[in-house]
């Protein structure tokens, strides 16, 4: 009678163990997920606000893509640069920049050489959230330029300058 319920407390001892392993396994799979934050973006271009054209890209550019870059909001002295990747060829360019995936919230002054049409700084205000995957990443929500919301044309943002 003794050796029945040894017998017996062992297996349900062992069923137990496995439960719990399968258990911790499926947290584990998780937290790997976790682990492999990867980077989120902003790919974008700038286009003129009555004609739509590329300002950086298009035959006669105003703009070359060296002109434009990034601050954070709080480096008043304007010191560490941010400035975003040209992808693509000819006529399918845009631009593609890494924003901090670590806060729901950020801002960024966006500065371009200075003329009549652009003589302050603009401000790049972005949320990210994480996305409907297996294993979910940050990617960007919504972005405003200068409170304004932006368009998302084919994946890419549209800055109307």
């Amino acid at each position: 009678m003794r050796n029945l319920f040894t017998t017996l407390l062992a297996n349900i001892a062992l069923v137990a163990t496995i439960t719990s392993c399968d258990k911790r396994n499926t947290e584990l799979e998780g937290r790997a997920c976790i682990a492999m934050l990867m980077p989120a973006y902003i790919e974008f271009n700038v286009v003129g606000a009555g004609t739509g054209a590329d300002l950086f890209f298009s035959p006669q550019p105003q703009y070359q893509p060296a002109q434009i870059c990034f601050f954070k909001i709080k480096d008043k002295l304007f010191q560490d640069t941010i400035r975003p990747q040209v992808i693509g060829a000819s006529n399918s360019r845009y631009f593609k920049m890494q924003i901090d995936n670590t806060r729901l919230k950020d801002t960024l002054i966006m500065k371009l050489p200075v003329n009549a049409q652009n003589a302050t700084p603009e401000l790049l205000t972005y949320t990210i959230r994480k996305d409907e995957q297996e294993c979910p990443q940050y990617v960007s929500d919504q972005a405003f330029l200068n409170n304004v919301e932006l368009i998302n044309a084919s994946g890419k943002l549209l800055f109307r300058r």
